[in-house]
This record gives C-alpha cells, structure tokens and sequence, in this order.
C-alpha cells in the first residue's frame, strides 16, 4: 500500500484489462440451460428487466483468456 500512495496517481504504468466477473455469467448460463429466463431472475432479485439484462450481459461477455505455460 505504502508504494502505491508512493508512485500517486494515475498509475506509473498500464494496468492491462480490467478484471471481468465470470461467476455471475457461468451462473447465468446454466440457469438459461434450465429454460430459467432472465426475466424471471429480475423478476425474483426486484430489479427491472432492462437493468438485470445490462448486467447479465456484461457478465457473459466472453473474452480471451491468457493460459501461462509454466517450465
């Protein structure tokens, strides 16, 4: 902690990607596998349709991982 209030900010360097959730969107996948719709998740969590479906989406985006070889 004490480097990072050191260097201030922003950042001495980039960061890389920001890190996604990936829980949420595995969960999300495998209720839809059970024809569990997001409707029904808004629904059941109180959120409007729109908003579950926002950030379900964003859960689910699937990007490029980085598999290390290590050896």
């Amino acid at each position: 902690m004490g480097l990072l209030a050191q260097w201030g900010y922003p950042e001495p360097g980039d960061l890389g990607p920001r890190e996604q959730p990936s829980l949420l969107g595995r969960a999300v996948e495998l209720l839809e596998q059970q024809q569990v719709t997001t409707e029904s998740l808004a629904a059941r969590a109180g959120l409007p349709p729109a908003l579950a479906r926002t950030v379900f989406d964003a859960a689910t985006d699937h990007l490029p991982e980085l598999h290390l070889a290590v050896g």
